[in-house]
């Protein structure tokens, strides 16, 4: 064959083989914690990616940049992320911590043991930069402050002096007055003491002319003496009924020094309540 007709052949082949196109890469193949620097759809023979690690994780080593190959195809990353670890902590004195491990948004749980209070944070977390969100707390023991006196009331003891978790005092009221509450308070683990009793006064009964009905006897007031009823007692105070000229009892009730007068209750004049007091409403039949 002449050699023309042979480059004329190789030209040929030459004109007509297909150009193998290139390939596309697919998305950057990432590891946990890795994420690329820049996103987009697709990815040509030639172009580079750089890879980082997300937050809460740190780079250990290798290259950061990853080039689309020609065969479609990444090249080979060395970069390696791990976790971010905080520190191991340390034994909480008089109290317990919960936790499952110390990585970046693990959390640690602290209560203390019974007569002691927490002082600090309850739950820390570890943060991305593998510092705990706050230091330790630490437990301390329960002390209540001094108590205090109530009014119109004492204390069982004199001893002005903190108390210890569950400690105990007592309270009284003073005469004619009434313990409103627990007698006995007790010093909480929150370091606060419960709530203290009130001493609630007694009532006077505020008419000059009438009878009532106390504790299922009648009295004439200017015989009620001492004319004083405790917080909470009932009194009977009676009221005409006018259209049909009976009388009928309407309760009322002491509460902390006040006793208020039915409206209904007229009081009657001094003439009457001396020399017709048959005719009052306490007196005559009952509705």
């Amino acid at each position: 064959m002449a050699p023309s007709l042979v480059l004329l052949l190789i030209c040929l082949l030459a004109l007509y083989t297909p150009v193998t196109s290139k390939k596309e890469c697919g998305r950057p193949p990432l590891i946990d914690g890795m994420e690329p620097e820049g996103h987009q759809r697709v990815y040509s023979p030639g172009d580079k990616v750089v890879l980082s690690c997300k937050r809460g994780y740190t780079p250990t080593s290798g290259s950061r940049t990853i080039i689309c190959t020609a065969s479609g195809d990444w090249s080979e990353s060395r970069l390696k992320c791990s976790t971010m670890r905080c520190s191991f902590p340390k034994a909480l004195d008089h109290g317990d911590m919960e936790f499952v491990d110390i990585v970046y948004q693990s959390t640690i749980n602290y209560t203390c043991h019974e007569g002691y209070t927490l002082q600090g944070a309850s739950r820390i977390e570890c943060l991305d930069d593998g510092q705990w969100s706050e230091p330790p707390p630490k437990c301390t023991l329960v002390t209540c402050s001094a108590p205090t006196g109530i009014n119109n009331g004492y204390m069982t003891i004199n001893d002005k002096r903190e108390h210890g978790f569950k400690e105990t005092v007592r309270y009284g009221c003073n005469i004619d007055y009434v313990l409103d509450g627990p007698v006995e308070i007790e010093c909480l683990k929150t370091g606060n003491w419960s709530i203290k009793p009130v001493c609630r006064a007694p009532c006077k009964v505020g008419i000059k002319r009438g009878r009532i009905l106390y504790n299922g006897r009648k009295f004439w007031i200017k015989d009620f003496e001492p004319n004083k009823i405790s917080h909470t007692d009932v009194i009977l105070v009676y009221c005409m009924n006018k259209e049909k000229k009976c009388g009928y009892a309407v309760s009322t009730q002491c509460i902390d020094g006040k006793l208020k007068i039915p409206e209904c209750f007229e009081e009657p004049s001094d003439v009457t309540y001396k020399f017709n007091y048959k005719s009052l409403p306490s007196e005559i039949a009952q509705c």
